[in-house]
């Protein structure tokens, strides 16, 4: 299927504008002569309505949008370096515009400041130990200029840089969980793994709710080493990381589970470092409250094994360094079993 329009704008210069979609995937081709530019649907965060222009062109009233994208180069071993950009384009194709328009804003980023202390309660936490280290690059980079490039300045939200791995879980205690329990709405955008799902989750199940209480809207910028959460749901998909699902979708409720321990369980943490004992439930048995995946026996044994194993192969800076970390659940399983 292809949409087309002809003698349009597009980074300033007059080209055609095609949108052709091939079963669920789009590209958009701008073509100039002989020169021609593919922007894949893979690559855009979001197309915001910049104005409709007073002047009459070829085609009628012109409407302006920018395009909002994303690119990454492979930067060494381990990481890859991200790079927003942003172009205007007159008259897109309707079929593109209806895949990846956000204007208006969705609710979840039109949250008021409290109404006593007037802080912000949309939050980004960058959780800086996550996976390979890239969330703090990946906000400087791409989120802050996408907010940005909404109109959402810095003043609309709040950023939180994790120091240690109960960062996410004392914010949630001490910021999150009252603000809901005061009927406050929240939007929170997390640039993590599954961690920072789980540490929330853990937060706010165990915890007394409100008649008042108001669910959080949490989103996820996929910055773990498995991302089960992201993968199991479609998020991960495009090199956006989730982070367009989070400027175009709907809030939608988190299947979660409670899983019962006995007593003197230890829960594994800063991947598998170290541990810590399971929270007791009123009968005195560990809970622990989930939203992807929980691990017990031999199962977390393999786990524990695996981050010894990640983390030996990324001290060592191997060339293979890719090669291990797909096939290290293999190894281990065949180490614990012979």
């Amino acid at each position: 299927m292809n949409e087309q329009v002809i003698g349009e704008t597009a980074r300033g210069r007059e080209r055609d504008v095609i949108y052709h979609v091939k079963q669920e995937d789009g590209n958009v081709i701008l073509q100039s002569g002989e020169s021609e530019e593919v922007i894949r649907d893979e690559d855009v965060i979001a197309v915001v309505n910049d104005s409709i222009s007073k002047l009459e062109g070829p085609n009628g009233m012109s409407e302006q949008h920018s395009i909002l994208l994303i690119s990454s180069k492979t930067k060494d071993q381990t990481r890859k370096e991200f790079k927003f950009e942003s172009f205007q384009v007159k008259n897109i194709p309707r079929l593109f515009l209806d895949r990846f328009c956000i204007s208006p804003h969705p609710p979840h980023l039109l949250i008021p400041r409290g109404p006593d202390d007037d802080t912000p309660n949309i939050h980004i936490i960058i959780s800086i130990r996550s996976g390979t280290g890239e969330a703090q690059h990946f906000f400087d980079n791409v989120v802050r200029s996408t907010f940005m490039a909404m109109g959402l300045l810095e003043q609309v939200y709040k950023t939180h840089v994790t120091e240690s791995e109960r960062s996410i879980t004392e914010l949630t205690r001490t910021v999150f969980l009252p603000r809901a329990n005061n009927g406050i709405a929240q939007t929170i955008l997390l640039l993590s793994g599954d961690g920072g799902i789980v540490d929330i989750v853990n937060v706010l199940l165990s915890a007394s709710q409100s008649s008042l209480y108001v669910k959080p809207a949490i989103g996820i910028v996929t910055m773990g080493t498995g991302n089960a959460l992201a993968n199991s749901t479609g998020l991960d998909r495009s090199i956006t990381r989730g982070l367009t699902n989070f400027f175009r979708g709907t809030p939608h409720s988190l299947p979660t589970f409670t899983a019962k321990f006995s007593p003197g369980s230890e829960f594994l943490v800063d991947e598998g470092r170290s541990s810590e004992p399971l929270p007791p439930s009123d009968a005195g048995s560990g809970v622990v409250y989930g939203a992807v995946v929980c691990s017990w026996a031999l199962h977390a044994s393999l786990l524990r094994r695996n981050y010894s194993y990640l983390r030996m192969a990324l001290n060592r800076m191997c060339t293979g360094v890719r090669l291990h970390l797909s096939n290290r659940t293999p190894l281990v399983e065949k180490s614990a079993i012979h």
